[in-house]
C-alpha cells in the first residue's frame, strides 16, 4: 500500500500517458527501478503486469464510494455492462485500522467483440489516507494454483 501512496504522488517518468485515452500507465523499467522487490515474480511467458491511472471528481462522499466498491451487488451496479458476477469470497481485514481487505471475484465483459469475458480473483485493499482521500488497490491473486499447491501464489 505504501508503494502505491507513491505512485500517486509521482508524475513523469514512472506513468506514460496512454496514446488511446485520458489515462496513464506505468513504465515498467522506471517503476521497478524506483521500487526495488524481491518477491515480485519473475518474468515469464505466463506473467502479465497492468497497470492504470485516471484522475477525476467522483460526485459522491468518498466513504460512500469506497463501501460500493467492497459490496459486490452495489459494484455490479455502478458498473452493469462489465461486471456481470461479482462476490467477496472472503474477508481478511474487517477495517479496524482505517482499512478494509478482502478476497473478491469478478467476472468483467469488455465491451468488444473480439474480447471474452474474463474471471478475476483479487485481493481489495482500501485505506483511509486522511478525513476526506481514501486509497484502493487491487492485486490479482491465482486463486487455483493456490489451490492445487497449498501454498500462496502470486498473480
Amino acid at each position: 500500500m505504501n508503494e502505491m501512496v507513491e505512485l500517486l504522488k509521482l508524475n513523469n517518468p514512472i506513468w506514460i500517458e496512454s496514446p488511446c485515452d485520458e489515462g496513464c500507465f506505468i513504465h515498467r523499467e522506471v517503476h521497478d527501478k524506483l521500487f526495488p522487490n524481491q518477491y515480485r515474480p519473475c518474468k515469464s511467458p505466463t506473467t502479465r503486469f497492468e497497470s492504470s491511472k485516471v484522475c477525476g471528481v467522483v460526485p459522491i462522499h468518498a466513504i460512500e464510494l469506497i463501501q460500493n466498491f467492497l459490496d459486490p451487488i452495489k459494484g455490479m451496479n455502478m458498473f452493469p455492462n462489465i461486471v456481470t458476477k461479482a462476490r467477496t469470497t472472503k474477508v481478511l481485514d474487517f477495517g479496524n485500522v482505517g482499512g478494509f481487505i478482502q478476497l473478491m471475484y469478478e467476472k468483467l465483459h469488455i465491451i468488444s467483440p473480439l474480447l471474452e469475458a474474463r474471471d478475476y480473483f483479487f485481493i481489495r485493499y482500501c485505506r483511509k489516507l486522511d478525513q476526506t482521500t481514501w486509497i484502493m488497490v487491487d492485486v490479482s491473486y491465482d486463486l487455483i494454483k493456490d489451490i492445487q499447491s497449498d501454498e500462496p501464489s502470486h498473480a
